[in-house]
């Protein structure tokens, strides 16, 4: 390391001038014992250095983070019976192409390691995106940090930072508008009922007592499930990453809501490709990819007579 460097050339040189207005045996002796210092550090550690250049590295980190949590960098060597490098210097480049943020890393340590060596990292979560963290150079020094020898770790670690649902003010409207009707369902339990006369096979702990009582006959409720229609959100991005964070967080709370009334919804993102059906947490999970990536998906076609639209842009919540 320059640092280390630096410092041994500082040594050196006082200690040779030491040695030049101080012409004794004991300075001439300090004058060695300093220029020998490297040679010696690189010999004892060496078998170190090799060891790990033959072994090699390899670094992992979580899949999948929400914004703004920590993320957990871990390096460990290959061996495992551990691994033990005299000096160790990481550096990892960190690129969210969807929020324009670019980060470099270090992780820098030294001893026995017989677990992974970890550095937490909240800064690689500060915005929702695809992070790809990739190793710019790792390098095994000797004691001293003077001499190295460069290992290459072709890894690259793919990081989808996901937005945390923030509720904002909408239409409360909008969510019952969607609701239609109802149709009978196989089972569950709902509000709304059909009633009908009792049929062979039919349980009894659907049979609406009350009613049936005043008619004298069997009477049951059979649950029903809302019919709904398909709501078109359309999200507006800009340059604005802290904006783009919001956006994604307001969506991801009318997500929610749709799903309280089992409703699906179609999303689109004007100037782009993108025009999805989302109706689960998987397919959402896959909408945000192909967001963050920048690629086109077209899942859904978007026909005159469904829902209007609502449009989520930063600062302004939801609007028809």
């Amino acid at each position: 390391m320059i640092k280390n460097i630096a410092i041994y050339i500082v040594l050196f040189l006082s200690t040779f001038i030491f040695n030049i207005f101080y012409y004794e045996w004991f300075s001439w002796f300090l004058f060695l014992l300093v220029a020998a210092i490297p040679i010696l550090s690189l010999l004892s550690s060496l078998p170190f250095i090799i060891y790990n250049l033959v072994n090699g590295f390899e670094i992992y980190a979580e899949p999948k983070l929400f914004l703004n949590d920590k993320c957990s960098v871990f390096l460990k060597g290959k061996h495992k019976q551990g691994f033990f490098v005299p000096l160790f210097r990481l550096k990892l480049s960190c690129v969210n192409e969807f929020s324009g943020q670019k980060q470099r890393f270090k992780i820098i340590g030294s001893g026995m390691y017989s677990q992974p060596v970890v550095k937490h990292y909240y800064s690689i979560a500060k915005h929702c995106g695809c992070v790809k963290i990739k190793p710019v150079s790792c390098r095994v020094y000797d004691f001293l940090g003077i001499f190295f020898i460069p290992v290459k770790i072709k890894q690259q670690l793919t990081c989808t930072v996901i937005p945390k649902s923030m509720a904002f003010d909408f239409p409360e409207y909008f969510l019952q508008s969607l609701v239609v009707g109802y149709k009978p369902k196989l089972g569950g339990s709902s509000d709304y009922y059909e009633m009908r006369s009792y049929r062979e096979g039919d349980s009894l702990r659907n049979v609406h007592w009350k009613l049936s009582s005043k008619i004298d006959e069997l009477i049951v409720k059979e649950p029903t499930e809302p019919v709904t229609e398909v709501p078109v959100v359309s999200l507006i991005f800009n340059s604005n990453p802290d904006g783009n964070d919001v956006v994604l967080s307001h969506f991801l709370y009318l997500f929610e809501k749709l799903r309280s009334v089992e409703a699906n919804c179609i999303v689109t993102v004007p100037g782009s490709k993108i025009t999805c059906l989302i109706s689960d947490s998987k397919q959402l999970m896959e909408f945000l990819k192909v967001l963050y990536s920048g690629q086109s998906c077209n899942t859904a076609e978007i026909s005159d007579n469904l829902s209007p639209t609502l449009t989520i842009r930063n600062g302004e919540g939801a609007k028809k």
